[in-house]
């Protein structure tokens, strides 16, 4: 007697729909919390800054950015000693609240604060002028005249380093910071902006060459002789720009490259001749992975 070469057909259950299917998933907020608390246990909080800054990426609401970034923040400063990170973490997630921490500075009651504020002044606040505890803190404009400015930068006084600082219509130069410690409440006028100009960035000068880049995401970099320095003034331009002004300025040293910050960790150029030339001219887009934020520290 033969064997039939098959039974008979069995009903096969009918494929899940895609939304099925999706719902049968762990939730993308599920993984994440999962992989941040397994992280946290294990106190891995590089990891978890970049976890973290990928979420961020992903384009979240913008509630939710500013926690992931302050976390960032907090993890940089009180976990990996990364005050930079940390400030920038900070800066990002005030710019998306509209208020919230933006620096984070390492001193003692025995040291000075130097302010930079968008009016070209500087302004000097004693750290054991700061109030202590846990509490919600005091006002910058409290503590010194700004008037109707913002602070752009507020760094530890050490004494015999130099700044650069740049305008919004892409001028700058270099100062000493003895220069620039003032003695009264007032400050002291050292960047002279025109109407409709502000201050915009202050860098320690550490290096051979200067980084600025525009509004408009074109970045250049040039000699730091080709920077005078001077107590007070205008300065000389630095960039040229069609639309927008000038956003960031650093110094860096050539040979070591040119570094920024990105969600995976730091990236440094060290191939720079496309975007290397003289002061005053436009620039180019920056390298691919560079950041839309056009902070350069």
């Amino acid at each position: 007697m033969g064997i039939p070469a098959s039974g008979p057909a069995v009903p096969l259950p009918m494929a899940a729909s895609a939304e099925e299917a999706r719902a049968a998933l762990p939730s993308a907020r599920a993984m994440f919390d999962a992989l941040e608390l397994a992280l946290r246990r294990k106190g891995a909080y590089e990891k978890l800054c970049i976890l973290y800054r990928s979420e961020v990426d992903r384009g979240v609401e913008a509630r939710r950015a500013a926690w992931l970034l302050t976390q960032i923040g907090e993890l940089a400063a009180l976990r990996l000693g990364d005050p930079k990170r940390a400030i920038e973490a900070f800066s990002i997630a005030a710019g998306i609240e509209g208020d919230g921490p933006r620096f984070a500075l390492k001193c003692e009651s025995s040291d000075k604060l130097l302010v930079f504020a968008t009016n070209g002044r500087f302004y000097t606040i004693g750290c054991d002028k700061l109030p202590g505890g846990r509490g919600d803190g005091e006002p910058v404009k409290l503590m010194a005249e700004l008037g109707s400015a913002d602070v752009v930068q507020i760094l530890v006084h050490k004494g015999g380093r130099k700044f650069a600082v740049a305008s919004s219509d892409g001028r700058g130069f270099v100062v000493a910071e003895d220069e620039v410690v003032a003695q009264t409440r007032t400050g002291k006028q050292v960047l002279n902006v025109a109407e409709g100009v502000e201050a915009r960035a202050c860098c320690v000068v550490e290096g051979d060459s200067v980084a600025v880049i525009g509004d408009n995401h074109k970045l250049l970099l040039f000699p730091l002789a080709e920077l005078p320095e001077m107590a007070r003034g205008r300065g000389v331009i630095l960039q040229r720009y069609k639309d927008g002004g000038l956003a960031d300025i650093a110094v860096f040293t050539r040979r070591e490259g040119f570094s920024w910050r990105t969600g995976a960790g730091v990236r440094t150029e060290t191939a720079l001749a496309d975007w290397f030339g003289q002061r005053s001219q436009a620039g180019r887009l920056p390298p691919r992975g560079f950041p839309r934020a056009n902070r350069l520290s």
